[in-house]
């Protein structure tokens, strides 16, 4: 579970939000109601009919607790403390809160959420992520090679569906990790479209993450000009692509290539699992 590490008031708050939404542990809101946190355990046990959950609390297990842990233990405003060990996490929004003040009903309870609602729940969240430093950046994604991974399909171009199939999980849970990501200040998600905005991008070297500047449109080339070296990072996507199964035609078109260039990748990735013993067609 969590436990501040220090004592908070409902105006150093640290800003927790899930799903765009500022919610509060139950360890903290209680420290604030001056109660116990299995004095707001057991009053939800006892009323959970009263309870709706997305209204009233979320409650985070499994993967979507472990991508939470990792996106809040340290937030702008402070630092919250999540267990390693915690199994499920319950998250209280302002409905919530105010719920579990009813059920108090103490002085203390009625009084500091009344100042939750003016300092905490009443401030909107962000509109728009604090991008992470550059450098600051790449360290956390050599950390975190999952993310790293999912941070280059995105910015790819690949939709959530696409990238779903590349990581073995579904689109909307990898809409849900794009928008984690871009709550942490690691990359920008306009949700309506799956699309990267122009932010750096992330390029898989062999020692880890690499950033590079937003890649600009290409041109097309004049007729006589030499085609461009085809990168490692440019090979590997096609690659990823192919399994994907999108056309060659279609890998082209996503990335600027003649259609040629992407057939002799292919053929240099078949060439390679042969010299290694591999399947051809793998």
């Amino acid at each position: 579970m969590t436990s501040p590490s220090q004592a908070v008031t409902a105006e150093t708050l640290p800003v927790i939000v899930y799903q765009d939404v500022r919610v509060i542990t139950t360890e903290l809101l209680a420290s604030l109601y001056g109660a116990e946190p299995k004095n707001l355990q057991m009053n939800f046990g006892r009323n959970e009919a009263r309870f709706v959950d997305g209204k009233h609390y979320f409650k985070l297990e499994g993967e979507a607790l472990k991508e939470f842990k990792g996106l809040n233990c340290t937030t702008d405003s402070g630092s919250v403390e999540i267990s390693k060990h915690a199994r499920n996490l319950t998250l209280w929004t302002e409905r919530g809160a105010a719920r579990h003040a009813k059920m108090l009903d103490t002085d203390q309870a009625w009084e500091v959420f009344e100042r939750l609602e003016d300092a905490y729940f009443a401030k909107p969240s962000p509109s728009g992520p604090v991008q992470m430093g550059e450098g600051i950046r790449a360290i956390v994604l050599a950390a975190r090679p999952d993310w790293a991974a999912l941070v280059r399909y995105h910015e790819m171009g690949l939709t959530p569906a696409e990238i779903g199939k590349l990581i073995d999980c579904s689109a909307p849970t990898v809409r849900s990790r794009l928008r984690q990501l871009e709550q942490a200040g690691i990359l920008v998600y306009e949700a309506k479209k799956g699309r990267p905005l122009g932010i750096p991008r992330v390029s898989m070297a062999d020692n880890g993450p690499t950033l590079r500047a937003p890649a600009s449109p290409k041109s097309p080339r004049r007729p006589g000009e030499p085609a461009r070296p085809m990168t490692q990072a440019e090979h590997d996507q096609i690659l990823e692509l192919h399994r994907l199964g999108l056309s060659q035609t279609d890998i082209a078109k996503r990335l600027g290539r003649a259609r040629s260039s992407i057939g002799r990748s292919l053929e240099r990735a078949t060439l390679e699992r042969t010299a290694k013993g591999g399947p051809a067609n793998g």
